[in-house]
Order: C-alpha cells, then sequence, then structure tokens
C-alpha cells in the first residue's frame, strides 16, 4: 500500500485532540466538589464521544493522504506462441509503390500484413518492435490482438536511416533460452536497405533462444537483389535454426508465411496479472461520517441524560 500525498499523514498529530482535558475545575477550585456524587452514563458517554470523535479524524487525514492498495500480482500460465513483429519505419519505407489497390506507401504494406498475420491464431502473444536509425519497443507481449492493432496503427515517426541489427538483437531480448521448440518466431518486414553487423553473434542468440526467423521485404525488386547481408545471415542461420526470405508482393510467399504462423506450436506463456489498484479513500471517507453520525448520536443522547438529571 502507499500514499498518494503521505505529508498529509503529519497531520495525524491531531488525533489525541479530543482526549485533552480542558479541566473547568482549574477555574472554579471548591473543595465541595469532590463529594457530588459521579454520574458513570455521562461519564462512559463523553469518553465514547472522544474515541469516535478521534476516529473521525484518523480517517479523514487517511483518506485526504490518498492511501492506494494494489492486490497482489498473480502469475497465470497459458498455451500459445509468442511472435516479435520488427518493422522498419526508416525514411525508404515512406516511399509508395503501386498494388492491386494503386499507390500505397511501404509502411502501410507492412502494417497491414502484420495485421493479418495477427488474427491467424488465438492465444497468442505478439510484440512490436520499430526501428530506423534509432530502436524503439512499440509494445511487449500483448495477448489481447484489438489493444496491438491499436498501437500497431497509432502515428509513426520516420526515423530515417536503418540499423537492422539493433532492431534485430532487441527483439532478441524478449524471449528466454528454452528447449527446441517451434512456438517462437521473430518477423522482419522491410526493404532490406540498413546496416546489418556482427552476423555471427546474431547467429549465436537466435539460435540460444531457438526462434523461427521470416523475413517479409517489402519494396523495390533491386533492392531484394543486392540484399547480400540480410541473405548471408539468414544462410547462416538456416543451418542451425529455421530461417527464410518472402516477398510481400509474391501471394505464394505470404501463403506460405501464414502457413508458418499458423504450424507454429503453442507453448508454455506464463502472463503476469498485476493486481487492480484499489483506492481506500472513499472507503475511509464513508467511515469517517458513519463514526459522525454515532458521534452525533451519542452527544444528543448526553444532552438528554443531562436534561433529565437537570429535570
Amino acid at each position: 500500500m502507499h500514499f498518494d500525498h503521505p505529508y498529509i499523514l503529519l497531520l495525524m498529530i491531531l488525533a489525541p485532540l479530543p482526549f485533552l482535558r480542558l479541566r473547568p475545575w482549574v477555574l472554579f477550585n471548591f473543595s465541595s466538589f469532590l463529594i457530588l456524587p459521579q454520574n458513570n452514563l455521562a461519564r462512559k458517554t463523553v469518553f465514547a464521544s472522544k474515541i469516535f470523535s478521534m476516529g473521525v479524524i484518523i480517517c479523514l487525514v487517511l483518506a485526504l493522504s490518498g492511501p492506494v492498495y494494489k492486490a497482489k500480482e498473480i502469475l497465470r500460465i497459458e498455451e500459445g506462441a509468442q511472435i516479435v513483429f520488427v518493422r522498419d519505419v526508416s525514411s525508404s519505407m515512406f516511399t509508395k509503390q503501386e498494388d492491386e489497390e494503386g499507390s500505397v506507401l511501404n509502411i502501410d504494406i507492412a502494417s497491414k500484413l502484420i495485421k493479418d498475420f495477427v488474427y491467424l491464431r488465438p492465444g497468442d502473444e505478439y510484440a512490436l518492435v520499430d526501428f530506423g536509425s534509432a530502436v524503439v519497443t512499440r509494445s511487449g507481449f500483448l495477448s489481447d490482438k484489438k489493444e496491438f492493432t491499436s498501437i500497431l496503427f497509432a502515428p509513426t515517426t520516420d526515423l530515417s536511416g536503418t540499423v537492422i541489427d539493433q532492431a534485430l538483437m532487441r527483439a532478441i531480448s524478449f524471449f528466454e533460452s528454452t528447449e527446441s521448440i517451434n512456438s517462437r518466431a521473430i518477423i522482419l518486414l522491410s526493404d532490406g536497405v540498413g546496416r546489418l553487423d556482427g552476423v555471427e553473434d546474431m547467429v549465436y542468440w537466435f539460435s540460444r533462444v531457438n526462434v523461427n526467423f521470416w523475413w517479409v521485404f517489402i519494396g523495390d525488386e533491386n533492392n531484394w537483389k543486392t540484399s547480400d547481408d540480410m541473405f548471408g545471415f539468414i544462410n547462416k542461420y538456416s543451418l542451425v535454426g529455421n530461417a527464410k526470405a518472402f516477398r510481400a508482393n509474391n501471394n505464394l510467399e505470404i501463403a506460405e508465411v501464414i502457413n508458418n504462423i499458423r504450424s507454429l506450436e503453442s507453448g508454455i506463456i506464463r502472463r503476469p496479472v498485476e493486481g487492480s489498484n484499489h483506492l481506500l479513500a472513499p472507503l475511509l471517507f464513508k467511515t469517517a461520517f458513519a463514526l459522525l453520525c454515532l458521534l452525533g448520536i451519542f452527544v444528543l443522547f448526553g444532552l438528554m441524560v443531562r436534561k433529565r438529571k437537570d429535570g
């Protein structure tokens, strides 16, 4: 539990205020007062009123300090595949090409393909990494398809250059080392133009987390033919894992990507479910109001007792 305004808790020093004795006998210090009979009922009523007054102060101070109780996080174990989409958002992806629907940006083609891939299977988790001259993690693993696609189609910034190697290493960081199982995939969507250094290191890390790698090429055919670094990585990783390149404008090759995604096995997914935050202020305000009502009842009762005594 934590407090949004912890400094207000300093007002807790006012809680004992109802128990401060004003000592009226100081003004009328007559020894004859000591022989007067004590009214036990009145004394108990006054004491109870002080207790309720102190409770009201404590509840109000706690409520104003904004207490929040966070339920314990639990771990939910489910089955499904995990896919990290690595999307190129460099300057070249904001160029247009002609397709069946007319002129369209490469980045829009990539986003549409990702959406189509996401809705192929139920129960899987998806993450999104954008890259250009820098790498941006747009989302961690999400199982909610609507939430993921809303992030996918959010406004995207042109990140100029292309650092493919850093983006792929970021994607690898989503996975832990595991036994060989066909339940993980990294899908790169780019036009193939960019920096790809440290191929040997990437092959080692890809094989360590046992992840499929599929590159979906989007763009000019000339870039496809001259993407030597990317094909070099795919050829080396295919010796120890599953790696392949596909062209977005080739329906047969996209159909193969779809079949690969559908054929992914369901691995164990451990999803931490965060406990919701419970605001305690409303409950404390209600408690203070209830105590205030009880205090009013006791005050009225005390007045009735005094009135009956005087009568």
